[in-house]
């Protein structure tokens, strides 16, 4: 076409059909982004030509760029309410999107204008088959779902009326029975204090003058090492915890295990006593525990264990009970816990190789008169009331190292107050000045004396 500049509204016109035979032309030998770009040229020129919309409304939808084929078609019948086709190219990306109701609404408008219109007759034939086709799979995909839904209801049912059965359990722990770890927990409580569950007390405390430049230095050191401690047993966890979810993560979804949903939990009251027994806190360190499971659990017998001593201990449910909520926020802590996959296969794989290394040198004869699964559990609980213990030791470490800090940091800024009030009392009472006066005084005579010597 010609590059000359369109100057009157004839040449405008004249320069938008070049552009659209040329888009036709490539529209027709498949280069649809030049047929568009060339039909968006035209339109510039001519932005009132329907029917440079409907082609570029033809060119979109082959495309697939069905959101702009439906603008441009809309574009259209609104410059052009009585022209069949536009009805035709609006239907086309009405049913692009699956709107079947408005595209069939649409064509059956174009063929008020042209009853024998053979393209919209069969633009309107194939939508109606179209339509069908797409309520058919909807209909498949909906009973499937509700296939799925209905076999986890029932599996759902099938557990709680297991659960409900009469049961034979193991006898619940007698009271007064003695407690092997009674004296262990018993000096890690007296570590802590009477405060207990915060901080380590006056074990770590410093004295009012401070601590001297030998201890700083061995809390420091002790502080380092331990904060690298954790630092590297944080980053084993999150990374073996990540691989092992990973492995893990497509095997007992939805499995229960019959003996937890046959296992005996108790009252409500004796789930509590349990819970807040002398040394609770360290006794509950493992969820595990908690929850009254064994590391073989499934996220479903998690789930419904959960529910279920959550549901016991409840404030609500034990009303005449003082501080019930902390059997409840002990559930909670633990379910929490636990809800983690990758820090839950990380606590799996250590209480297995911790009870692994007590069966391998279990002895009778060494035991105390324990059995090997006493041994176990007492091995279990010592290893996670430890790595507590560290924890807490290293915290307290790190912060009685900020309190100095920001105790030298205070002391600092009293000084330069104090020095800064004294400057501008000294200031004020004219000293200052007299002192000035003073040098000077005793410049001149030494002055003096040196001239007469």
């Amino acid at each position: 076409m010609s590059s000359a500049s369109p100057s009157t509204e004839e040449d405008f016109l004249a320069h938008a059909d070049a552009f659209k035979a040329e888009g036709n032309a490539a529209f027709q030998s498949g280069k649809v982004d030049d047929a568009i770009r060339l039909y968006s040229q035209a339109i510039d020129l001519h932005p009132d030509g329907h029917v440079l919309y409907s082609n570029r409304s033809a060119a979109h939808m082959k495309a697939s760029n069905i959101s702009k084929a439906l603008k441009d078609a809309e574009r259209c019948i609104e410059l052009q309410p009585s022209w069949a086709k536009g009805y035709s190219r609006l239907g086309a990306a009405q049913q692009g999107l699956k709107r079947f109701e408005k595209a069939i609404e649409t064509y059956k408008n174009g063929l008020k204008l042209e009853p024998e219109n053979p393209s919209l007759k069969d633009a309107l034939h194939n939508c109606l088959e179209a339509q069908e086709v797409d309520k058919q799979n909807r209909y498949k995909k909906a009973a499937e779902e509700r296939r799925i839904e209905e076999e986890r209801l029932q599996r759902l049912d099938a557990a709680k009326e297991a659960a409900m059965q009469p049961k034979q359990v193991r006898s619940p722990e007698k009271a007064g029975t003695e407690d092997p770890l009674g004296p262990f927990f018993d000096s890690l409580q007296a570590a802590v204090g009477v405060a207990g569950a915060d901080t380590l007390g006056s074990a770590s405390s410093t004295s009012a003058s401070g601590p001297t430049q030998g201890d700083n230095a061995d809390n420091d050191d002790e502080s380092d090492l331990l904060g690298g401690f954790f630092d590297s047993v944080e980053e084993a966890v999150q990374e073996e915890g990540k691989k092992e979810a990973e492995e893990k993560r497509s095997t007992k979804k939805g499995e229960y295990n019959e003996k937890y949903l046959q296992q005996e939990l108790g009252t409500g009251m004796e789930q509590y006593t349990r819970l807040t027994a002398k040394n609770y806190e360290f006794r509950n360190l493992n969820p595990f525990t908690v929850l009254q499971l064994g590391t073989d659990a499934t996220e479903e017998d998690i789930k419904q264990r959960y529910r279920k001593l959550s549901s016991r201990v409840h404030p609500d449910k034990l009303r005449d009970v003082d501080n019930a909520r902390v059997a409840f926020e002990q559930v909670n802590a633990a379910y929490r816990r636990l809800q983690d996959e990758g820090q839950r296969n990380v606590l799996v794989k250590n209480i297995e190789t911790i009870r692994a290394d007590i069966k391998r040198t279990y002895t009778a004869e060494t035991s105390n008169g324990m059995s090997l699964e006493e041994c176990c559990v007492k091995g279990t609980m010592k290893h996670f009331a430890d790595v507590e213990m560290a924890r807490r030791r290293s915290e307290q470490l790190q912060r009685s190292y900020l309190a100095r800090e920001k105790q030298q940091a205070q002391d600092e800024k009293d000084q330069m107050r104090h020095e800064a009030e004294q400057e501008k009392t000294w200031v004020a009472n004219g000293r200052a000045e007299k002192r000035l006066s003073n040098w000077q005084d005793f410049k001149g005579s030494s002055s003096k004396r040196t001239k007469n010597s």
